[in-house]
């Protein structure tokens, strides 16, 4: 039996609750996650056979050269990237991350704690969404920029307080990436669909689904 691919969480710039985080991490049986801070990320040794990393910050300030240094290496290496709730919405003026998002414009954006959302399966084919159903949950939702074309649409919701768009999946140079709008607490992260979908998304931008 292969092992299981090893994800490094990064966080940092915003609070949340970080032992029912922990926990949903934990309960994500195809993988095994590390949280590091990404102030100490590139000062740790990371694990080398880290196949994989799911983005939980929000830095505003464009990154500095050592940070866009390594991020763009991740894309050259093919290393698949998740990138989760704030995270959108983190380095909002950076091409890059535009990029690495799907979409531009991100400095516009209004959020909504609290609100009642059903979440639908756009391509039940997807192995990200395969077996997932639609389901409701009270999460954040962001009103923010649609991803642009090129982009693989696998979640939405109808919401008047949501973008269209809740989780979506490209190619950025050859790294597998997927987007997901929600994930603000445990709320979000005590669903069963949501942890499977998170699970799913990882296995898939490494290469293992």
């Amino acid at each position: 039996m292969s092992r299981s691919p090893e994800i490094v969480v990064v966080t940092g710039n915003h609070p949340f609750r970080e032992r029912a985080f922990d926990a949903m991490l934990q309960a994500l049986r195809g993988v095994c996650a590390r949280r590091l801070p990404l102030e100490s990320l590139l000062t740790e040794t990371v694990p080398s056979q880290a196949e994989g990393y799911l983005f939980y910050n929000f830095h505003q300030e464009e990154p500095d050269s050592s940070v866009r240094g390594w991020i763009e290496s991740l894309l050259e290496r093919g290393v698949g990237l998740v990138v989760l709730h704030h995270a959108l919405l983190a380095w909002p003026t950076w091409p890059l991350w535009d990029c690495i998002v799907g979409a531009s414009g991100r400095d516009e954006f209004s959020y909504y704690p609290a609100q009642r959302l059903t979440v639908r399966v756009a391509d039940r084919e997807h192995p990200i969404v395969r077996g997932v159903t639609d389901w409701e949950m009270t999460d954040e939702t962001y009103r923010m920029p649609e991803p642009g074309q090129g982009v693989h649409l696998l979640l939405t919701t109808d919401h008047p307080n949501s973008s269209r768009a809740v989780g979506w999946a490209h190619q950025q140079g050859r790294a597998r990436v997927f987007c997901f709008q929600s994930g603000h607490d445990n709320r979000a992260w005590d669903r069963s669909e949501f942890r499977q979908v998170v699970e799913n998304a990882l296995l898939w931008t490494t290469g293992r689904l």
